[in-house]
Formats: C-alpha cells, structure tokens, sequence
C-alpha cells in the first residue's frame, strides 16, 4: 500500500484483521477471508487486504509511526518485506 513511499513518516490503521485474514495469499487466485468491495473511478471491484498489506511499508522512511488498533500486533523486521511487517526503526502505538 505505501511501498516506496521514502518520505511517509507516519501511518494511522485502525485495521482489525484476523491472523487468517492478513496472510491467505490471493495470488493462488482464491479470494481470501478479507475481500473487500471498494468504489473505484470505474465502479465498484473487490480488492483483498492480502494484496494491500504485502510489503505495505516496505521502503518507507526510517524512524516512523505507527498508530495501530490496540487489538492488532504488527511484527517489526530490518526490511518490512512480509505481510504485515513493520520497520525495525519506527514506533508502533495504539491509536486513540
């Protein structure tokens, strides 16, 4: 979602996904548990959370925020480069 973003320093989710939902890979071209439909300029498509939170914030500036959901747990790593991960330099905190 924000890969290759260099200069975002802060990210607010508010995301509650199940561990099930956030690693079903939709790229076997089975829809996972967490399809969502979203309105796009062409009308409404489903779109998978898998797809979006895949190296989401993989290359992304050091030393940033995270505001999580305080149910949600984000594992931090050097290159952000899994489902879900997060950078080892910046701070995770739930948000209020």
């Amino acid at each position: 979602m924000f890969r290759w973003c260099s200069k975002l320093k802060t990210v607010k989710c508010n995301l509650l996904l199940t561990q099930a939902q956030r690693t079903q890979a939709a790229a076997s071209g089975y829809a996972d548990g967490a399809e969502q439909e979203v309105s796009g300029m062409s009308g409404w498509t489903v779109i998978s959370y898998w797809t979006v939170y895949n190296k989401w914030l993989n290359s992304v500036a050091a030393g940033g925020t995270l505001y999580k959901n305080s149910e949600m747990s984000y594992p931090k790593t050097a290159g952000a480069n899994n489902v879900g991960e997060v950078l080892n330099s910046w701070t995770i905190t739930d948000w209020n």
